[in-house]
């Protein structure tokens, strides 16, 4: 039996690109959302849709890198959690957002309140990847 492997799965599923969007490999997309990339991103910007249709703007302040994922007795992937600052007084509740980026184009982006206030006293939001 031949293992699935994300290659695979990114080359031979015809629903490969609704879910790999997600998981940053989206072959049609602009960049490939990863570590390096979003080190180089620090202090742009990123436009969040909220479910009601209006849009609000998070400034990436940090990307903290976390020792890479074990699989099969070794380390592989990355991990990595973006750190992102509101540029006005806002509340975005836990939740998985349509997110846009001028280089990274649209994609969804899972965000969690981090319940801290930034430099500016503006609330704050991390996203955390890990991959394998």
């Amino acid at each position: 039996m031949v293992a699935l492997t994300r290659r695979r799965f990114c080359a031979g599923s015809a629903l490969a690109g609704a879910s790999l969007a997600v998981a940053g490999c989206d072959p049609a997309g602009p960049r490939p959302r990863t570590m390096e990339t979003y080190a180089a991103l620090v202090g742009t910007p990123f436009a969040v849709r909220q479910p009601d249709g209006t849009t609000r703007a998070l400034r990436l302040t940090d990307l903290r890198v976390h020792p890479s994922p074990f699989r099969t007795g070794a380390r592989r992937g990355e991990a990595f959690t973006l750190v992102f600052e509101a540029a006005e007084p806002m509340a975005l509740a836990q939740a998985t957002y349509a997110v846009s980026h001028a280089e990274l184009g649209d994609f969804p982006l899972f965000i969690v309140p981090r319940g801290r206030q930034g430099a500016a006293s503006l609330p704050t939001y991390a996203a955390t990847y890990c991959r394998l």
